[in-house]
């Protein structure tokens, strides 16, 4: 009885991992996570540490996303991203990250366009 458990939790387990989808390209999907984080521990914190980074990390998300942040630019630069632009930038990646790649020539992430886009 025990065993039969045993089998059927580490089956389901198994199984429950197999269905999420990897990076394909595990340095692209590092620099994406990072730029990601930056904004995520700015909502988080409701403080910027590094306003430069922070900005670079905003417009990292823009261009390789495609989706703009709801904040506008104001007169010192981009205001911070809001935890909407967050939200839908984590979920860009969700669908899309099989798409992403580092190209070595430009050392920058880009997003393959032969794959379903959003």
């Amino acid at each position: 009885m025990l065993n039969s458990k045993l089998i059927l939790i580490l089956f389901l387990s198994f199984f429950s991992c197999a269905s999420i989808e990897k990076c394909k390209d595990n340095k692209a999907c590092e620099e994406f996570e990072r730029n990601l984080s930056i904004i995520k521990n700015s909502l988080e914190l409701e403080k910027i540490f590094d306003g430069e980074e922070l900005e670079k990390s905003r417009f990292f998300m823009e261009k390789i996303t495609s989706i703009e942040s709801e904040e506008e630019l104001g007169l010192e630069g981009a205001y911070p991203p809001s935890e909407e632009d967050y939200k839908k930038w984590k979920d860009w990646l969700k669908k899309n990250k099989l798409r992403l790649y580092w190209d070595t020539n430009d050392s920058s992430v880009k997003v393959k366009s032969n794959a379903k886009s959003d």
